[in-house]
């Protein structure tokens, strides 16, 4: 972590060199900053005070480039119900190896992050 730090310092050193370049990586990074506090605001009063564990880069179909999102846990597993053939069934998936992450967008909408799991056309596999 503190080599990232170290380059990101390195970087912002540099683009002040070019004109323009700063202020242009501030209008990119600022939002996003602002965007990640409040949900570490978000997080913090989701989880009864705990401060955010840490941070990490993910992407999921649904999430735009850049946005963030704060995790609510590990996906142990999933259950859902749907007509197959005229018939109503509830469908319950254990996952297994690396678990996903149910996650929460800013504007509270719930998204599944990572795993191993596949869908297929037998269903959720892994």
């Amino acid at each position: 972590m503190a080599r990232r730090q170290a380059d990101l310092h390195d970087l912002a050193k540099r683009a002040e060199q070019i004109p323009a370049l700063s202020e242009a990586l501030y209008e990119l990074v600022a939002p996003l900053v602002e965007q990640a506090e409040t949900m570490a605001r978000e997080y913090a009063r989701f989880h009864w005070g705990d401060a955010v564990p840490g941070a990490r880069v993910a992407s999921a179909p649904m999430l735009a480039p850049g946005e963030v999102v704060y995790a609510l846990g590990d996906l142990t597993e999933i259950a859902y119900d749907t007509t197959k053939g005229g018939k109503l069934f509830r469908w319950v998936h254990a996952f297994g190896g690396e678990l996903p992450t149910l996650a929460s967008t800013e504007r509270g909408r719930l998204v599944v992050v990572g795993g191993s799991y596949r869908i297929t056309a037998r269903g959720i596999v892994g």
